[in-house]
């Protein structure tokens, strides 16, 4: 059962609250410039510096479709006639692919991103790929409903005044077409990127997969992010990479 839609419109995000995800011991850094080579040395783990690739913006417009069929099931089972009790996500994984581009601008502002507790990382054409576990939720493609959420954190830092933000409580807002995060003084979950280009989710049997082509920095995460570091590195709409997630009911 395949269901797909394309943009970057969004509703106003239902935010959660969540206790901050705690950090893990990491291996060496992948790609690193000198002086935030050495923040990171201190802090310990992969950090996301600088490199180069295209951007991948696509622009699009959003839209909404499922086939009649998929909407007669839905009703049938009693989702849509709200009969049936929401489905709880067991097992699952998000994985980022960020443009190696992405991060080469923000090293050019003294900014640096440390992934934590992260499942594996790798590189491979221009983009640094971090996956993490989901750890619960109820997101539903059959309605394009509910939420995933994820171990880990990203710790962004400035080298030049030596500020740092750590986002945890990862979030895929599927209602709402973003990925959220939120720190210990944020008050909730702060959307930080938005899903855009052609995305596409799919179900078989208990296993359910979403991807979008595109993502870009949300207003509200990127004034959030500048704020908290004192720069004004974080650009709204500016394009960070690509997106994919799988989870199991």
């Amino acid at each position: 059962m395949r269901a797909e839609r394309t943009g970057t419109g969004r509703i106003a995000p239902n935010r959660r609250s969540r206790p901050p995800a705690r950090a893990k011991e990491q291996t060496p850094g992948v790609i690193a410039d000198t002086g935030a080579a050495a923040h990171a040395a201190r802090l310990g783990g992969h950090i996301l510096i600088q490199g180069e690739t295209s951007d991948m913006r696509i622009p699009a417009k959003r839209a909404i479709a499922l086939p009649a069929a998929l909407l007669s099931a839905v009703a049938l089972t009693g989702v849509v006639a709200g009969t049936a009790d929401a489905a709880v996500v067991s097992s699952g994984s998000v994985t980022l692919s960020v443009n190696a581009s992405f991060v080469s601008q923000l090293a050019k502002h003294g900014i640096g991103l440390l992934p934590q507790d992260y499942s594996s990382i790798s590189c491979a054409n221009g983009q640094v790929s971090i996956t993490y576990a989901a750890t619960g939720g109820d997101a539903d493609i059959s309605t394009f409903s509910g939420s995933v959420s994820y171990a880990g954190a990203i710790l962004g830092f400035d080298v030049k005044n030596g500020k740092s933000v750590n986002l945890g409580s990862l979030l895929f807002d599927l209602s709402n077409d973003q990925f959220d995060g939120q720190t210990a003084t944020s008050g909730g979950e702060v959307p930080l990127l938005d899903l855009g280009g052609t995305q596409a989710g799919n179900i078989n049997g208990s296993t359910e997969t979403y991807s979008a082509s595109d993502l870009t920095l949300d207003q509200a995460g990127a004034d959030y992010v500048n704020s908290a570091l004192g720069t004004t590195a974080f650009v709204s709409g500016e394009s960070v990479g690509s997106f994919s997630t799988t989870w199991v009911i």
